[in-house]
């Protein structure tokens, strides 16, 4: 993986697969994960968006699913999460 540490990505577009990022942070970016090998953290996010692309994107898709059909289950996995 490729380290980013205590960088500042600003106004731009960061794919986050494949990437190692400590103490960075992203200023108004667009940070994209589409389902790669990836450690984030000790990062600060400000005014950025997440979005997912590939096997990432078809997680969510099914996840919005699941959410209709057995919305227990998602937010059980949620609660798992957030480690409550």
């Amino acid at each position: 993986m490729t380290l980013h540490d205590k960088e500042v990505f600003k106004d731009m577009r960061v794919v986050l697969d494949g990437g190692q990022f400590e103490n960075c942070m992203f200023e108004d970016c667009e940070l994209v994960y589409g389902g790669g090998p990836l450690a984030f953290n000790k990062n600060l996010v400000n005014n950025s968006t997440f979005s997912f692309d590939e096997s990432a994107a078809r997680t969510v898709n099914f996840l919005k699913g699941l959410y209709r059909d057995a919305p227990s289950i998602v937010e059980a996995t949620i609660k798992e999460i957030r480690g409550s």
